[in-house]
């Protein structure tokens, strides 16, 4: 029996040994929660943040497991992030007609980064909803000012009055502007016309015995024009092609049967079944207001006012109603960018 008793009393000790080891582990293996806790925020800590954004889809912006990946959630409009990885994955999108052309880029969310297209972002905080609380605020008769309605015949001024006596404008809601926009576009783009060499657009007209050609051009030495076209009217059967400059941009409409090519002074639209045209242009902060006439393919300049601010979109209605919706950008005393939004209806007495 004594052999026997030894041989218990060892399996004993070595069981006891056992359990010391185990529970005996090198201190520096066992973390508790609150030291993972505490990693965790280390390393959250220790993230470069690149650039600090907000969302700019009314909508919400949907954030992805991987870029073009799967979608885990919605960012609200205006929700402050921080970019923390350019992924180098570039995206087309297609918005308003018009495809934008991004980056996917990473953004923390909690424990993980997920990614967004970084077109939907803004560098400035909206604050609309409480613009009127900041000096640079506007409402509808501020807008007036000294500003003069010119009257034209043949491109020559004939007559200029206060613009209060000519233009009616009245401030409008979001919901106001949204509700009354074209649902048609005015130019969409023929895929067939397309950028020659990176530099050169070519329009063949009267099935090729005319050639009209925007060629980028420097030959100034100070401002380099880039052209881009906007979009084909079958129904006018008009091109318009965009000369934009560092500080200016010019606007040009090109008949495509004869290549005759009118100068007009900004962004068109065209209404009252195709017979009239306002153009809108900015430069610096001053918004030109332009109305023309449409009659047997000729543009005739009836008026043009200013307008002292910078504006984000503007449409015109088939009974001549002008929406604009301007944008205001500022930064606050602690150097934060803000920015906020204003709704205009102008209606021509």
């Amino acid at each position: 029996m004594r052999p026997l008793f030894r041989k218990n009393l060892f399996i004993l000790a070595l069981f006891c040994f056992a359990c010391d080891n185990t529970n005996s582990k090198n201190p520096e293996l066992i973390i508790s929660e609150t030291d993972k806790k505490e990693n965790t925020l280390k390393q959250k800590d220790s993230i470069k943040i690149l650039d600090i954004k907000y969302i700019d889809a009314k909508s919400g912006l949907n954030y992805r497991e991987k870029p073009k990946g799967k979608i885990l959630g919605k960012f609200p409009y205006n929700t402050q992030v921080s970019v923390i990885m350019k992924t180098g994955v570039r995206d087309s999108v297609l918005e308003n007609y018009e495809y934008i052309t991004g980056e996917w880029v990473g953004i923390p969310k909690e424990l993980d980064t997920v990614y967004v297209f970084d077109q939907f972002l803004s560098n400035s905080e909206d604050v609309s909803d409480h613009f009127s609380d900041y000096a640079n605020y506007k409402n509808a008769d501020s807008l007036y000012g000294n500003q003069i309605y010119q009257i034209y015949s043949r491109d020559s001024i004939v007559n200029e009055l206060p613009l209060k006596k000519m233009i009616t404008i009245t401030q409008i809601t979001p919901k106001e502007f949204k509700k009354n926009k074209p649902k048609e576009k005015l130019f969409t783009k023929n895929s067939a016309i397309k950028k020659l060499n990176d530099s050169i657009i070519r329009f063949s007209c009267n099935e090729g015995h005319s050639i009209k050609e925007f060629v980028d051009d420097n030959s100034d030495s100070e401002s380099y024009i880039n052209y881009s076209y906007q979009g084909t009217n079958d129904i006018l059967q008009w091109h318009y092609v965009l000369g934009a400059a560092y500080e200016w941009s010019e606007y040009f409409l090109i008949d495509y049967n004869s290549c005759q090519t009118y100068s007009i002074n900004g962004d068109p639209a065209i209404f009252n079944n195709f017979s009239n045209m306002i153009t809108v242009d900015e430069n610096y902060m001053e918004v030109l207001i332009t109305g023309y006439t449409i009659k047997n393919k000729t543009i005739e300049k009836k008026f043009s006012f200013y307008q002292i601010y910078s504006y984000d979109k503007f449409y015109v209605t088939e009974k001549g109603e002008i929406y604009i919706k301007t944008v205001d950008f500022w930064q606050d005393a602690n150097g934060k960018d803000l920015r906020a939004y204003q709704y205009f209806k102008y209606q021509i007495n």
